[in-house]
């Protein structure tokens, strides 16, 4: 597909072919959505699109581009969600999407607008988990907004409430870790955790 093409080119360091074929696969998916604005397949292939523009508007250091294209994935996603919430698949990728974007606006110094999306995103996980706690892609998502939850309240000073989102992501991880204790990314992520519980415990 053209968005596999992009992601081929930008690995290859070809920023404006992975340009090109990101962009040519947005449009085709816009063309799609006004040709049928109730198909919800094509609304979440626009969806993804958008996110992956956002994504490489980011990478080049574009932040407004990166704003607008992250800004536009998270209306359909959440509508997505309106439309269907039995869909879980939608719910995950909408968690994603607001932790994606909590992760672009803390980057930016937005403490505000970082929180209100850590914050949805962890509804939006803590609903997926509470009806499966056997599914560790959920579980993890559920984690990750808790630790960044605690990143931004350690970048904010305080040390109570990121406290209290650590443990609560360290007990996540701990169980994570239980099922497959080879994972690198959930070791990490322990690492993390446990580094920052030690610093604010010394604040």
């Amino acid at each position: 597909s053209l968005s596999k093409l992009g992601d081929f080119y930008l690995r290859l360091g070809d920023v404006e072919q992975a340009r090109l074929h990101y962009t040519e696969t947005l449009t085709i998916n816009r063309d799609l959505v006004k040709q049928d604005g109730s198909n919800t397949d094509w609304q979440r292939n626009l969806s993804v699109s958008l996110s992956k523009l956002g994504d490489f508007y980011l990478r080049l250091g574009d932040v407004e581009q990166a704003r607008l294209h992250y800004g536009e994935d998270i209306v359909i996603s959440r509508k997505l969600v309106k439309q269907d919430s039995s869909n879980t698949d939608w719910q995950r990728e909408l968690s994603v999407s607001l932790g994606k974007l909590g992760d672009f606006y803390f980057g930016q110094g937005e403490a505000q607008q970082a929180y209100d999306h850590y914050q949805e995103a962890l509804g939006v996980s803590a609903q997926l988990v509470s009806t499966d706690q056997t599914n560790t892609d959920w579980l993890f998502t559920y984690a990750y907004v808790l630790v960044r939850l605690g990143d931004l309240f350690v970048a904010v000073r305080d040390n109570e409430e990121a406290r209290s989102h650590y443990e609560q992501a360290l007990a996540v991880l701990n169980h994570l870790l239980g099922i497959d204790s080879t994972s690198e990314l959930w070791q990490s992520w322990h690492t993390h955790v446990q580094k920052q519980l030690t610093t604010v415990a010394t604040q």
